[in-house]
């Protein structure tokens, strides 16, 4: 019963009645035995708890052990986990479903690809994080990883983290390097002389150079012998080097002609994006030799530069997709149409940005044209037209 005021009073009056004819003496009796009687009952009632707490115990244990969730196989559970994993909280969603329970832990823990997501990595962290790295690149055993890292130019290298990555190089199967324009050569190339068998992926982002680098050597991704996609932006024509007939897909970005010669050396591409930046004209080493692309299906060209010469060179016999974004680049349509009569098979044809526009569609072939943006065009060709 909770104390109140009016209880508090009848108690009152109550022992007034009680000891009207009693001595102090006795009064003070009557309290220590009332005050044993509730040290007694105090005990009694921590006994009855503590039963009460251990009955409870067995109850959300017995709930526990019947809970449907323990009558799924560990391969359907740890589906569950990894639908239940997004690709943006990844880290923080793995350690939550670590934390429901010890046989959630045991199953995630045990389960390696459940690790096997994209891992961001920051290189320049200023705390500690070498250990919980090494901790968690363990938990996916030796499966391949893909792995993102971030270094800001400006700030320093954490050393532990580094070493942990460079160990793992190995088990990378994707590789994206997140630099800035003042990144060091230096963090690159430190990949670029690691064993990097098991990479199918590699995303550059920025190489760039300047006139105050010291370090002008080239970065050459040799030890790539499963790489076959690429993705670089090279400003500053620093040399990179990688074994380009492996590459199915490119996308390279670059402000020169000379790094665009790469382009050339892709025999075995499926598909590619290739955006040059400046304004050269092609070189003319380039002009006359033939560009053969036997399997390339899919081109995207990105150009400010004159390249009436580039479709000349370029042969693509099986090209379905082709996407271009002439941006104030010269063009006619006499080396297009000589360009769709070694590639029959175009079945998408798009121009973005386009200053003038004028083709015909050789052989009748039945082909789907869009044009995303064309402000200087007066006239639409009367393929375009219904």
């Amino acid at each position: 019963m909770t104390l109140t005021p009016a209880s508090v009073r009848a108690a009152l009056i109550e022992q007034r009645e009680r000891t009207k004819q009693r001595s102090k003496t006795e009064i003070k009796r009557f309290i220590e035995e009332s005050d044993s009687k509730i040290t007694s009952l105090q005990s009694q009632i921590s006994a009855l708890i503590e039963l009460r707490d251990s009955e409870r115990a067995s109850v959300l244990a017995l709930h526990y052990i019947a809970s449907p969730i323990h009558d799924l196989p560990v391969e359907l559970l740890t589906e569950i986990f990894n639908f239940a994993v997004e690709d943006e909280t990844y880290i923080h969603d793995m350690h939550r479903i670590s934390q429901v329970c010890s046989d959630w832990r045991r199953v995630a823990h045990g389960t390696s690809h459940l690790w096997t997501r994209t891992l961001e990595i920051d290189l320049c962290r200023k705390t500690n994080g070498a250990d919980a790295l090494n901790t968690w690149l363990a938990r996916s055993a030796q499966l391949p990883v893909p792995i993102s890292l971030r270094f800001r130019g400006s700030s320093s290298l954490n050393r532990g983290i580094m070493e942990e990555v460079l160990k793992a190089t190995p088990r990378f199967s994707y590789l994206q390097l997140r630099t800035t324009p003042s990144t060091s050569p230096w963090v690159v190339k430190q990949f670029a002389q690691c064993k990097l068998d098991g990479l199918e992926e590699l995303d550059l982002r920025l190489i760039s150079m300047t006139p105050h680098d010291a370090d002008l050597a080239p970065i050459n991704f040799i030890t790539v012998p499963r790489l076959s996609k690429l993705k670089l932006i090279n400003l500053g024509a620093r040399q990179i080097t990688v074994p380009w007939d492996q590459l199915t897909e490119l996308s390279l970005e670059c402000n020169s002609f000379e790094v665009f010669e790469a382009f050339t050396q892709c025999a075995n591409l499926l598909r590619a994006h290739i955006n040059l930046l400046g304004r050269t004209r092609l070189p003319e080493a380039i002009q006359h030799i033939p560009v053969q692309f036997s399997q390339l299906h899919t081109l995207s060209l990105c150009l400010k530069a004159d390249l009436t010469r580039l479709f000349d060179c370029l042969s693509t016999p099986v090209l379905q997709v082709l996407q271009l974004t002439l941006q104030e680049a010269p063009w006619t349509d006499t080396h297009l149409t000589a360009f769709q009569l070694r590639a029959p098979n175009i079945t998408s044809l798009e121009f973005s940005f386009c200053e003038f526009i004028g083709f015909r569609q050789p052989g009748g072939h039945h082909s789907s044209f869009t044009i995303t943006h064309a402000p200087k065009t007066n006239t639409v060709p009367p393929l375009l037209q219904g």
